[in-house]
């Protein structure tokens, strides 16, 4: 994406200084964000006890989420997100076949969110800063080329032009490989799996100046679950709670050219949250993104 490679040839000072202004962006982003859900509105959560990187005990008795609301569920952003969920093989080296059924999901979820105010104040701060086009639809285009298109994840899989992942498997989805979970940074993916047993919630890590929130903004867990029916762990990931799918799409492509398709970490700060926006690629394909 030209854009892409517009910021990746500022210096240091000019990103620097668009960094600083994403980040205050980002917070007003944030406040832009009505179509959230609420904790002790939309969803109840149940955080359990604490725990550590190398903790064997379960230190959460009960499920992280207690209840979700139906009316969330069918909102058109999340409902249309929840659709592309079962449209992947979360095991990587295998090669994705992606359906027309499945590609008319994809642009479904696309035209869902970019009715959004939150897409479009992202498109609009872009389109300020010059890093985006300003037909909508081309600006879709940039989105699903971003998102969905298919590329190998590793080298193996690269050297055999294997199709095997894509940012919004990687990143929403989650995948697996050799009995660990990779990427899987998406708090409504958590609640599905976790609703249909497939996931086991271990205990979370506090946050330093948030130990005792009980409605936090990102929370970083362990947890297991099975895939093939072999129990896979991620004793460290986490996600942002409650966000709407349009709120992490546009975040999360807003840094990924500001990145300048380089490994980055973008400092934001949400609510009362100072995080560290983490976004990595390779050969200006868009591997992973998450906030911590």
């Amino acid at each position: 994406m030209e854009f892409i490679h517009k910021v990746r040839d500022m210096d240091d000072e000019e990103r620097d200084a668009l960094w600083s202004e994403f980040s205050d962006f980002s917070n007003q982003l944030w406040n832009y964000d009505g179509n959230a859900a609420i904790v002790g509105q939309d969803f109840e959560i149940d955080l359990g006890g604490r725990t550590r990187y190398n903790d064997d005990e379960d230190q959460a008795e009960d499920p992280l989420f207690a209840s979700l609301s139906e009316d969330l569920i069918n909102r058109p952003t999340y409902y249309t997100f929840m659709k592309l969920m079962d449209n992947y093989s979360s095991e990587t080296g295998l090669a994705e076949d992606i359906s027309e059924e499945e590609i008319e999901e994809q642009w479904t979820f696309l035209d869902a969110i970019c009715e959004s105010d939150v897409m479009w104040n992202i498109h609009q701060w872009l389109l300020s800063k010059d890093l985006a086009p300003e037909d909508m639809d081309e600006f879709k285009e940039n989105l699903n080329n971003v998102w969905f298109n298919m590329y190998g994840r590793s080298y193996e899989t690269r050297k055999r032009r294997t199709e095997d992942s894509s940012a919004f498997e990687h990143i929403f989805v989650g995948e697996t490989r050799d009995g660990e979970v990779l990427g899987f940074h998406n708090w409504m993916r958590f609640y599905q799996l976790e609703k249909h047993g497939i996931l086991d919630y271990k205990g979370y890590y506090p946050k330093y100046g948030h130990e005792d929130d009980d409605s936090p903004v990102s929370i970083t867990i362990k947890f297991s679950c099975e895939a093939k029916g072999i129990d896979v762990e991620k004793p460290k990931g986490g996600f942002l709670l409650g966000t709407s799918p349009e709120f992490e799409v546009g975040l999360y492509t807003a840094a990924l050219i500001l990145s300048g398709g380089r490994d980055a970490t973008i400092p934001i700060t949400l609510r009362d949250y100072d995080l560290n926006l983490k976004v990595y690629c390779k050969n200006d394909r868009f591997m992973t993104a998450y906030c911590a």
